[in-house]
């Protein structure tokens, strides 16, 4: 089963690829949250013969609930209802920083690094779920 992750954010959104059975997560691309997302996340998901998304919850570290974390559980019930797909939370807690911590060393542009950090925490995300997929709820 091929499935999509999205690294959450209200500006762009980090995407991330995978399957199931081969249990490996690949950072996609970034896109920007504008007029046109849910048309172009439409024609990712057909192309690449999605199955299933994952958003990732942005929770506070304690566990409880933040401001982000509902944006993102309304974004999550918005894909699913507007592309008829299963849509599966999964606690994204710490993953920016994993993925800023991966990309230490690169010597790029503050843009560029965000984009790479958006996607990069989008295949952790994907990757979290792929080693257990039962830490996921569904929307």
């Amino acid at each position: 089963m091929k499935v999509l992750a999205i690294d959450y954010g209200t500006k762009r959104c980090g995407l991330a690829v995978g399957d199931r059975a081969l249990g490996i997560a690949h950072p996609l691309t970034t896109l920007k949250r504008d007029d046109e997302f849910i048309e172009n996340l439409k024609d990712i998901l057909l192309s690449r013969e999605i199955e299933e998304v994952l958003v990732g919850l942005p929770l506070n570290t304690d566990g409880s609930i933040s401001k982000m974390a509902k944006r993102a559980i309304e974004f999550a019930h918005t894909i699913s209802e507007q592309l008829k797909i299963p849509v599966k939370l999964v606690d994204e807690r710490f993953t920016t920083n994993m993925a800023n911590s991966i990309l230490k060393e690169e010597d790029i542009s503050s843009t560029r690094r965000k984009k790479k950090v958006d996607k990069i925490s989008a295949s952790l995300i994907l990757q979290l779920y792929l080693s257990n997929p039962s830490i996921a709820k569904s929307v």
